[in-house]
């Protein structure tokens, strides 16, 4: 009975690490399938994209300042040199550009004259990527290179292309904020979700046509600092950059008279007039009544369409300075908001639809954003598809501003 018994515990114990090792062959024939069908799926995933391979081709528009003493200084020449081979090398190996095909970047410097088409071939051939160099002025600003963009954007051939634009920002102000900014933006405008929101063989009623970093409300609409990608079948209809500086104080000379200015602080008057013409360049993007916005805003979350903050969220978010004029930020607001009461800021829609109306002559679809997203959008909207244009400023300012001649 003994040896019965030992044998049946052996048997027992047989029998459990048979059954262990039945269970761990088994587990390991699963996990060995599951990670052929990984394996599979990731050559079918390559496999189609290399069938469909980059459906859209995208010039990257770089503005490159070289101040006038880098043509003596070799350390300041250096310098902006740093600049430009980390971009570029952001655009071709770190970017949701890299590795493509169908990707050019097309330069144009100001500044020092310098030898550019050797600057170029270095900074790009060790990375394989296609760069050009569009052209040199010895002054300007960045309204040159945008109409570089714009003027290929109005090409026939290139309408189904997407163009990104970036900067070298930094090389007039160094400072490592500045370097830590103009990395993030050129990574933003250049992202992933850029790239496949913009993609013009796959669009959606959610699809945008301009992205980029830390969209604005408030004084633009723009991407702040100037780092953005967009659609060319947008881009196309924008007025010359060369000439917004001149049309944007065109309009704010000829606003209706009961338009006031007292939101914010002086300061706001460079995007309206711009002395300044970087201040033209940074909102030339965004001054198309039919502009549909995806962005990141500082730490958050891409968003596309609507932006998720109200205006007047929207603008703290980004610590734009307040004119109080007796009150705080949000007793105004909340006075702007109120039942009854008709925005009449510049700086509000009121301001945005008169630019539009002077540079566009044209108004927001009925379905856009813009009606919702500034206060008294609802009202302007209805007196807009009921009255016309300019009628309806006529209506709501008791003016008539038919005379003004559009520019």
């Amino acid at each position: 009975m003994k040896l019965t018994t030992t044998l049946s515990a052996k048997q027992k114990k047989g029998s459990a690490a048979l059954a262990i090792a039945l269970s761990t062959a088994l587990a390991l024939l699963v996990a060995h399938d599951e990670l052929n069908s990984i394996r599979q799926a990731e050559v079918t995933r390559r496999l189609n994209l290399d069938q469909d391979a980059d459906p859209t081709p995208v010039s990257v528009f770089y503005n490159a300042y070289f101040p006038p003493e880098a043509a003596t200084d070799d350390s300041v020449k250096e310098r902006i040199l740093g600049i430009l081979r980390e971009q570029m090398r952001q655009v071709g190996i770190e970017s949701a550009l890299a590795g493509r095909d169908n990707v050019v970047v097309r330069t144009v410097t100001i500044g020092a004259l310098l030898d550019y088409a050797t600057i170029l071939a270095d900074a790009c051939s060790d990375i394989k990527l296609a760069c050009t160099h569009e052209g040199h002025y010895a002054q300007g600003f960045e309204m040159v290179t945008q109409q570089h963009l714009l003027e290929y954007c109005q090409l026939p051939e290139n309408e189904s292309h997407l163009v990104g634009y970036i900067h070298n920002k930094g090389s007039f102000h160094p400072s490592p904020r500045q370097d830590s900014m103009r990395r993030g933006m050129t990574a933003d405008a250049l992202s992933e979700y850029c790239m496949t929101n913009l993609d013009t063989t796959a669009t959606t009623s959610n699809s945008c046509n301009v992205c980029g970093h830390a969209f604005r409300s408030a004084w633009g609409p723009m991407m702040w600092a100037n780092f953005w990608s967009a659609r060319c079948d947008y881009v196309k209809n924008l007025v010359p950059a060369s000439s917004l500086q001149a049309r944007n104080a065109f309009a704010f000379k000829h606003r209706p008279h009961q338009m006031t200015t007292d939101l914010f602080k002086d300061e706001a008057i460079n995007y309206a007039q711009p002395v300044d013409p970087r201040f033209a360049a940074e909102i030339f993007v965004g001054t198309h009544p039919k502009l549909v916005p995806c962005s990141k805003q500082h730490g958050g979350e891409w968003w596309s369409g609507d932006p998720p903050q109200r205006f007047r969220e929207l603008i703290l978010s980004h610590v734009v300075p307040y004119k109080e004029n007796g009150k705080t930020y949000d007793q105004h607001m909340d006075e702007l908001e109120s039942d009854g009461h008709a925005a009449t800021d510049y700086w509000m829609l009121p301001g945005l639809l008169w630019r539009y109306h002077i540079l566009y002559n044209e108004m927001p679809p009925d379905d856009s954003w813009i009606w919702r997203h500034y206060p008294d959008g609802e009202k302007w909207k209805i007196d807009v598809q009921i009255l016309g244009y300019p009628q309806a400023f006529y209506h709501r300012y008791k003016e008539n501003f038919e005379k003004v001649s559009i520019v």
